[in-house]
């Protein structure tokens, strides 16, 4: 398992990075479940860390770096989805931060979407650029991290 990346006198920890994502995530989700439940507290919020029993069906491979890109495509298709339900669509060359940007300044979209989708942009620089090894922990991680992101997008 990767633990450090050191180069140009920055150390980049990439499973403690994965441990921040993890905390950001579940606090966008908290603020926007809360948002959801009705003055009246008839809802029920259910975190999603009570009821993971398996990896999500995008963990199909063996080979932890087509784990950890497909995970990334499920954010990218989120975002294409949320960007056209409120009719920002456009090009979708443009990078994943612009068009989370974009979300940011036309919808309800929490404020610290965008750092969260920038750590996992660079993640998977990281892995694919860099030829960092991700082991199949740090990839399920990613995905779960992944999938609770493109369902928060999903709910926008």
């Amino acid at each position: 398992m990767l633990t450090e990346l050191s180069g140009l006198g920055v150390s980049l920890k990439f499973t403690e990075t994965l441990d921040e994502l993890e905390m950001g995530v579940k606090e966008i989700k908290e603020v926007s479940a809360a948002d959801r439940v009705t003055a009246s507290d008839e809802a029920t919020v259910v975190k999603r860390d009570e009821f993971r029993s398996e990896v999500p069906p995008v963990v199909q491979s063996d080979e932890p770096l087509v784990t950890l890109l497909e995970a990334y495509r499920v954010v990218e298709l989120a975002v294409w989805r949320a960007l056209e339900r409120h009719g920002l669509g456009g090009n979708r060359k443009k990078p994943l931060q612009s068009a989370i940007r974009t979300l940011q300044s036309n919808t309800v979209a929490d404020s610290s979407l965008l750092r969260l989708v920038d750590d996992l942009v660079s993640l998977r620089k990281q892995a694919v650029h860099e030829l960092v090894p991700v082991d199949r922990n740090d990839a399920e991680r990613y995905t779960w991290i992944a999938a609770d992101i493109a369902e928060y997008l999903d709910g926008l």
